[in-house]
């Protein structure tokens, strides 16, 4: 466990690099390379919680709107509107990473102790279904925000479930709640 433990703190130090002006290379005996990120996202995902939202987009057959409306809410993530520090992951969008489809990746440090790795969809989804009569069916794509604290890197999301001690109070183990 401590070996799982010292490796995601390792790919947490990778990933907070490439949020330094510019992106601080990682004196180690290994160079980090921007594809090692896949490995260190995934890692990370283990011990993740995720948060999913769906972002409207237009009606299929709108032509470019959908491209030009991803685009904006790219922008907008990387503008730094948001006085938080926000930055896209050097991971092709094409590439899936185990039951997450594949999107654009993004990094979002909220404090000192938490991050985010923040996966935005590549394609639009429908609602298949009425969730309220009075609700329109429409077409998202999903943002989903996968919080990983500090001290959540000793043990991954498995371990947690696999613990009863955790039906007392599931929120000590959140550290990001809606």
């Amino acid at each position: 466990r401590d070996k799982k433990c010292s490796r995601a703190l390792r790919s947490r130090t990778n990933l907070l690099c490439v949020l330094q002006e510019p992106p601080k290379v990682i004196i180690d005996l290994n160079v980090y390379n921007p594809a090692d990120q896949v490995d260190d996202v995934r890692r990370l995902l283990a011990y993740s919680s995720k948060m999913q939202k769906k972002l409207r987009f237009f009606q299929p057959g709108s032509g470019e709107a959908n491209t030009i409306l991803a685009d904006l809410t790219t922008s907008l993530m990387l503008s730094g509107s948001f006085n938080i520090q926000f930055a896209k992951l050097s991971i092709d969008p094409a590439t899936s990473l185990g039951d997450v489809e594949p999107g654009t990746w993004f990094l979002v440090q909220h404090d000192w102790n938490t991050l985010s790795l923040v996966h935005f969809a590549l394609s639009e989804k429908g609602t298949t279904s009425k969730l309220d009569i009075s609700e329109d069916m429409y077409t998202y794509r999903e943002l989903t925000f996968y919080n990983v604290g500090i001290s959540d890197l000793y043990y991954t999301k498995d371990d947690i479930a696999d613990d009863d001690s955790t039906a007392d109070n599931p929120s000590e183990y959140s550290s990001i709640s809606e």
